[in-house]
């Protein structure tokens, strides 16, 4: 696990916080959105 490890646990923070930031979800659902029509 992560529990006992500072730098994973600082990583895994970074992490998150790039995934907030650059709204990565909600990026990924649009081009999800995007993908499925051009396959139709």
């Amino acid at each position: 696990t992560f529990d006992g490890n500072p730098l994973a646990t600082a990583v895994a923070i970074a992490s998150l916080n790039v995934i907030r930031d650059e709204k990565l979800a909600e990026r990924s659902r649009a081009f999800e959105g995007i993908h499925y029509l051009e396959e139709r």
